[in-house]
């Protein structure tokens, strides 16, 4: 196909992005040493080109419209990162794929636990203690409540970890002594934790092979550090973000850094008229998941208090509802995505005080900083005079209570 291009005077080659053919077609393309001259080769969204309903969808008809748009210059190529984001990505793209294994083997190791009258409260099936739990299952033929009593006693060796986290549950898991599980649900249940073994390894080794790259490019390092210091967000998420972002200067505002992760609303817009909707799907799917998990983690995890913090609490104010739960983390996650990019844009470490104001802002430029300085002197203001007045109404109301007081608080000694 290449020696064939090669034969006419070409400006561009555009192709839409497919996500597993289109990055070997493309390698291949700008590796080719027979162009003269050489052309543009553009990588797009599909959804950049889309057709209005009716018009003729064809593989034909739209390599026309590509050509077309591509030489009116509307089409935006696609970020595809090389040298070692490309290999970071790689690391971490298959990362998200163990850990969405890890989910599905919980859920079914939950799903047969149920199925047979044995569901745990407060199982973690992350930890070490559950694992023990279901050896110690295998080993008791089934018999739960043989295989919490082996526990307890030592007849089945575990580590104090596991025996001491049964002690808490002691209560909950009381009524499920008499279950035994049959042959049938052991064996599924074993190779479902077997699974779960096997791709929380495979998530180690990949979150090494992910830290042990980093580490050997500083500069890369530097900005996951910038990244992983916000709440929230820890290494391998950061190195993630790293490399779905590229270079951060691709990004000009803050919004076209937004829409770009999924963070900002769709538009709809008939004339003078503009409303906007849920967050966009024209997105990076990859950054998006990774700021709204993000957003998950410090609504309903972290602890402690910080800027980011106090908006999650507004936003569980704002939506109540446990079915606006997911909108709380969203919006959450939006703030984690300008915290980002004030980050990267300012070259700062994020500090979890309450008074970032010049960091979290939407924007870091110099009117903006000004107009937050403003909107804190206007309320500091307020507040002083809100103190003065009830200084006055206190003295002329009990001038004998204010004398005492005043007199009193003349006697203190400031260190």
């Amino acid at each position: 196909m290449a020696r064939f291009l090669a034969k006419f005077p070409l400006q561009s080659v555009v192709m839409e992005a497919t996500g597993v053919y289109s990055t070997p077609v493309r390698d291949a393309l700008e590796g080719f040493d027979g162009w003269a001259p050489r052309p543009l080769i553009i990588t797009f969204n599909p959804t950049d080109a889309k057709h209005f309903p009716g018009e003729l969808h064809e593989d034909k008809a739209d390599a026309f419209a590509m050509a077309r748009f591509a030489l009116m210059g509307l089409l935006r190529p696609s970020f595809i990162p090389e040298g070692v984001i490309r290999e970071m990505r790689e690391f971490t793209r298959a990362a998200d794929v163990f850990t969405k294994e890890c989910t599905r083997a919980k859920i079914r190791i939950k799903q047969v636990l149920a199925a047979w009258g044995l569901s745990l409260p407060r199982l973690k099936l992350d930890t070490s203690w559950s694992l023990d739990l279901f050896r110690a299952i295998d080993w008791a033929s089934g018999n739960f409540g043989k295989a919490v009593s082996a526990i307890r006693s030592g007849e089945f060796p575990t580590s104090s970890t596991t025996c001491t986290a049964l002690a808490k549950r002691e209560a909950d898991y009381a009524p499920f002594g008499t279950v035994v599980l049959p042959s049938s649900a052991q064996v599924v249940l074993h190779s479902y934790v077997l699974i779960l073994a096997a791709f929380g390894a495979l998530y180690a080794q990949v979150e090494g092979e992910v830290g042990e790259l980093v580490g050997n490019h500083p500069a890369i390092e530097r900005v996951v550090n910038q990244i992983a210091s916000v709440d929230g967000i820890t290494a391998i998420t950061a190195a993630s973000i790293v490399a779905e972002i590229g270079d951060i200067s691709r990004f000009p505002t803050a919004k076209h850094f937004l829409a770009y992760a999924g963070c900002a609303p769709t538009v709809h817009q008939s004339g003078t008229k503009v409303a906007r909707g849920h967050l966009t799907k024209r997105a990076n799917l990859h950054l998006k998941l990774k700021f709204i998990w993000a957003g998950k983690t410090i609504a309903t995890i972290l602890k402690g208090e910080s800027e980011i913090k106090n908006y999650a609490k507004i936003q569980f104010q704002k939506h109540p509802s446990k079915m606006q739960k997911k909108l709380v983390w969203a919006s959450v996650g939006a703030k984690v995505a300008r915290v980002v990019f004030a980050l990267l844009h300012t070259n700062q470490l994020y500090e979890a005080s309450p008074n970032k104001d010049a960091i979290l802002s939407d924007s870091t430029d110099l009117p903006q900083a000004k107009s937050t300085m403003a909107s804190s002197i206007r309320e500091l203001r307020k507040r002083s005079r809100q103190f003065v007045n009830y200084l006055n109404r206190f003295q002329a109301e009990a001038p004998e209570k204010f004398n005492a007081v005043a007199e009193a608080f003349g006697k203190i000694t400031w260190a």
